[in-house]
């Protein structure tokens, strides 16, 4: 992500997890099954490595380790309401719904990635 952009990095991984996670309900067979969970293994990976990153190319001076103890938090809460939010929704509408439901968060993630200004690099750091 530093030759390329985080961006560039970050919304392949962001869509790589949308046609993965979008996709599951439809593997019947476990290796299209292995096949979506490595993609979007793949995804994932790209995007929390990334993401970090950016959030330190947002950091003001002085602010790395408050931002990127931000960042863990947000992303600490989000993985622990997840799958609370994810039964839930299982729990009082079947299976079906969790998978679009988490696409839907990573393309509002993307949409948020694409929307969101884009860093000022200082000349050296």
């Amino acid at each position: 992500s530093d030759r390329l952009g985080r961006r560039a990095i970050i919304a392949p991984g962001l869509a790589i997890g949308i046609v993965s996670v979008g996709a599951l309900p439809l593997a019947h067979e476990i290796v299209a099954l292995s096949v979506l969970s490595l993609l979007f293994g793949i995804g994932f990976a790209t995007v929390t490595s990334s993401t970090s990153a950016l959030v330190a190319d947002f950091a003001k001076e002085g602010q790395l380790g408050a931002s990127v103890g931000v960042l863990r938090t947000i992303m600490d809460v989000g993985q622990t309401i997840g799958p609370v939010l994810t039964g839930f929704l299982v729990g009082s509408w079947g299976y079906g719904i969790a998978f679009p439901a988490l696409a839907a968060v990573l393309a509002a993630s993307a949409a948020a990635l694409l929307a969101a200004p884009r860093p000022q690099m200082p000349a050296a750091r």
